[in-house]
């Protein structure tokens, strides 16, 4: 397809050798700045190539309408294009940057050039704009503009001759912070040169030595040039690093940096008037201070070596401080000085023997580091603090941790044999209730019974009542002795197993407190150990008393389980629960009791239980493969 001519028709002519048609075919053919002719009020009355492919207008979409098409909406609605043709017109020319309207709605930024056009009268017909997508270029001015911000110094780019071309915001404000008359006028376009050249006052010697360095790094005769100086301001004394560097190939310019050197350099002075001060300090210091050659031979030693091993510092001072470490701690001592001398890094805190003025041994901690580089040190600094009181009294209460742990264990050992003693002594208790005075209890019921029947022809009905009652107490009587020996311990547990004689607790229990409780049992055999079984029997005892006083629980499900490691038993009841965080602070007796009983046999209980979700005890002991079916 044959491309639109960007020039109107009126204007079009065969190609000529007049300056006039050289002019017009330059304008025409030039395709990297938009050029064209507005009327006296905007209308656009010409357009070049460029322009079309800058602004995506061909010749016949834009010629005839008013150039504010070319701005956004805001910048028409604030009166930007009569105000840019007003400056032009007043000044006679006017080089304006802004964004510009492409055909299909993006902008750009545009570089613009509106010139007035005078007829003889001098009176404007119109104005002639060239205009150029100065976009990528802005962005990367954005971009460097935005690297320059983010240094901490104040940065200028100046040309080969001097001419400052870019500068970041911190040496715009400089001047306006300071309010210093000669950097006013050190901005954008200033010959940097020129204003080294005119310093007077107390700023004309470092102004010379700029001037010279500057020249250098320019002619490219200098690789770098840096000057310290002091900047008197308004509102304190500073000071700076000038530093100057090349830019570019040949013919280049160079960057400047100016960076506030201030706390720098008043460190460097504290540093010097602090000598005195740090020396009074290491006279001082509590800990002894070591100055070692990498051989071990000593340089230097502070005053708190006398007070510390007995020594004047000058009687150690030229020997080995290998000839006084313990010979046992020698080799570690020696393992880290080596480390210590291929590292910056100091050494790890390390324990050693040295001996004392008076023959004995006393326990330091040491820590080196390697300052062999530093002039002012020249040697591997060694700080030493005397530990020895403190590892006596570690000593000793470790001692005395391990007398309480064995206390501790001992107390343990006898807390099981109190428990494996009492549960002998309610076995025996039980069985003489159960097989001597039970017994003579019913004998002597079955007696009154025979009494009471041979006397009921002969005695009155008074004695016969009386009698009967004497019978029903000793009756009581032998229930209630029975009940105490199957407290103390049950003999369905030694004759029927575990499982059954917790179903029968549990059905006994139910029928006292009127709670509903179901019991199960699966892969339990009745030889289960009489040690676990009386174990598991008592807490179960223990876990449904605390259920019948606290819980206030309707139901209870106790399960008993055998797995091929370990039987487990599960107490769960559905009442009102509690938070065992207090239960963990303050653990009751009962629960003592219970940890204690698994513990014996090697087992483990927990406690699980939430407000109003009830409580769940878990007790888990191990046992052998032939217990369970």
């Amino acid at each position: 397809m044959q491309r639109p001519s960007a020039v109107p028709r009126s204007n079009r002519r065969h190609p000529g050798h007049s300056a006039k048609d050289s002019f017009r075919l330059l304008i025409e053919n030039n395709q990297r700045y938009a050029i064209f002719v507005l009327g006296a009020t905007g209308q656009i009355e010409s357009w070049n190539a460029a322009a079309q492919e800058i602004y995506h207008f061909n010749a016949d979409e834009i010629i005839g309408r008013n150039f504010r098409v070319l701005y956004s909406v805001a910048d028409v609605n604030s009166g930007a294009p009569e105000a840019d043709l007003r400056e032009a017109h007043v000044k006679g020319g006017a080089t304006i940057e802004r964004w510009r309207l492409r055909n299909d709605g993006s902008r750009f930024w545009a570089s613009i050039h509106l010139t007035p056009l005078f007829n003889a009268s001098r009176d404007v017909y119109g104005y002639g704009e060239i205009s150029e997508d100065c976009t990528e270029s802005r962005r990367k001015n954005e971009m460097y503009g935005s690297m320059m911000n983010s240094l901490r110094a104040h940065i200028a780019v100046v040309d080969q001759d001097g001419k400052i071309l870019m500068v970041n915001d911190r040496w715009k404000r400089f001047a306006m912070e300071n309010g210093l008359p000669h950097t006013e006028r050190v901005g954008v376009g200033v010959n940097y040169l020129d204003v080294c050249r005119r310093a007077k006052g107390a700023f004309s010697e470092e102004a010379q030595q700029a001037l010279k360095g500057l020249q250098a790094v320019l002619r490219r005769s200098l690789d770098e040039f840096t000057l310290e100086y002091p900047c008197p301001s308004l509102r304190t004394d500073r000071w700076f690093l000038l530093s100057a560097m090349p830019w570019g190939s040949n013919g280049g310019g160079a960057v400047i940096s100016h960076t506030d050197i201030t706390e720098h350099v008043h460190a460097e002075r504290k540093l010097r008037d602090s000598e005195e001060h740090y020396r009074a300090l290491i006279d001082n210091e509590v800990d002894v201070v070591t100055i070692l050659k990498p051989d071990g031979t000593i340089r230097f030693e502070s005053p708190a070596l006398e007070r510390i091993l007995g020594y004047a510092p000058e009687e150690l001072v030229g020997k080995n401080a290998f000839d006084f470490v313990n010979p046992a701690d020698l080799p570690a001592v020696q393992k880290e000085l080596g480390f210590v001398l291929s590292t910056s890094e100091p050494s790890k805190p390390i324990e050693f023997g040295f001996r004392h003025k008076d023959g004995s041994w006393r326990i330091l901690e040491g820590v080196a580091r390697n300052l062999i580089a530093n002039p002012s040190v020249k040697g591997i600094i060694v700080n030493s603090r005397d530990i020895t009181e403190r590892r006596e009294a570690e000593a000793e209460l470790r001692q005395k941790e391990a007398a309480l742990k064995s206390s501790h264990e001992q107390l343990r050992a006898l807390t099981g044999r109190l428990l494996e003693a009492e549960e002998g002594e309610r076995r025996r208790l039980s069985r003489e209730l159960h097989d001597d005075l039970n017994q003579k209890l019913a004998m002597l019921a079955v007696d009154l019974g025979t009494i009471v029947r041979s006397l009921r022809d002969t005695t009155s009905e008074e004695i016969e009542r009386e009698i009967r009652d004497v019978q029903a107490r000793v009756v009581k009587v032998s229930d209630e002795v029975r009940m105490m020996a199957y407290q103390l311990h049950p003999s369905i547990l030694d004759h029927l197993g575990l499982a059954v004689a917790l179903r029968s607790y549990c059905a006994e229990f139910a029928k006292r407190e009127n709670i509903v409780v179901k019991c199960f049992h699966r892969n339990i055999k009745a030889s289960v150990s009489p040690e676990v079984a009386s174990c598991l029997y008592r807490i179960t005892q223990e876990a449904l008393r605390n259920v019948a006083k606290h819980a206030n629980a309707e139901r209870v499900a106790v399960a008993l389980v055998g797995a091929k490691n370990h039987i487990t038993l599960t107490i769960r009841d559905f009442g009102i629960g509690f938070r065992t965080d207090a239960m963990k602070s303050q653990p009751s007796l009962g629960l003592i009791s219970m940890t204690e009983r698994a513990r014996q046999v090697g087992g483990e209980l927990k406690i699980e239980s939430t407000p109003e979700n009830g409580t769940t005890l878990t007790v888990q002991i191990p046992w052998k493969d032939d217990q369970a079916r």
